[in-house]
Formats: structure tokens, C-alpha cells, sequence
């Protein structure tokens, strides 16, 4: 296993290390729904740029996220 998909809500820092040390590659879905988390990764973004941003035309929202 390369990749691993998972959702925010179950994303803390020990999963992500955790993850990590095993070589996988973790994919976290951070949901506009969140407001919270959101908010966190709006203002992480003034900091850290993403490395992409793509337009989902089927459900007509654009969504950023960064290749680390």
C-alpha cells in the first residue's frame, strides 16, 4: 500500500505520524462542511501554498490541495 485515503474528522497528528513511518502516503479529506477546519486551513494557506487547485465542473466547486 502506497496511498492511504481518510477523512479529516479521523486525521489527528499520532494517525498522520503514524502513517508516515510506514512509508504511506496519507490523502485527507477536509470537508467544507467544518467550518472549523476550514478555517484552520484558510488561514494555514497564507503560510503554506498548496500545490494545486482544480475545478470539480460535475459538482461546481473548486478545491486546492498540496503534493507534500
Amino acid at each position: 500500500m502506497d496511498v492511504i485515503v481518510c477523512d479529516a474528522l479521523y486525521a489527528d497528528a499520532d494517525f498522520i505520524t503514524t502513517v508516515q513511518s510506514y512509508g504511506i502516503m496519507p490523502i485527507i479529506r477536509i470537508k467544507q462542511e467544518n467550518y472549523n477546519i476550514m478555517q484552520e486551513v484558510n488561514d494555514l494557506s497564507q503560510h503554506v501554498s498548496f500545490s494545486r487547485e482544480d475545478y470539480d465542473y460535475e459538482r461546481k466547486i473548486s478545491y486546492c490541495y498540496r503534493i507534500f
